[in-house]
């Protein structure tokens, strides 16, 4: 059963009057002015971290750039060099050869 049929049909008509298409639903003063300078605000501070982020890719992409040639050089140059301290498999002929030529040992009273 309709609401209008148990009132009378002229004071239905007179609450629809009233109310027509507004809804009971409100936003404060001002809050679309606000949301969009915020939007702005929050769109220019993603822009400035972007810029950032490749301000730094290109600076590691232009630091890579200048050492890497550097550790390239400073590894070949050092590519052919034999280390002094390393000692070759023949150890004990060179020290038996090395005895043999010293001519002070023979004369050695041992």
């Amino acid at each position: 059963m309709n609401k209008c049929e148990n009132m009378e049909m002229n004071k239905c008509e007179n609450i629809f009057e009233q109310v027509q298409k507004q809804t009971p639903y409100r936003t404060p003063e001002g809050f679309f002015d606000t949301e969009e300078q915020e939007l702005k605000r929050a769109i220019r501070r993603r822009a400035s971290k972007r810029l950032w982020l490749r301000y730094a890719a290109a600076a590691a992409i232009l630091l890579f750039a200048a050492v890497y040639p550097l550790m390239h050089l400073m590894h070949s140059s050092h590519a052919n060099e034999v280390p002094l301290y390393v000692q070759t498999d023949n150890t004990q002929g060179e020290w038996t050869d090395f005895a043999e030529a010293d001519i002070f040992l023979e004369n050695m009273d041992w």
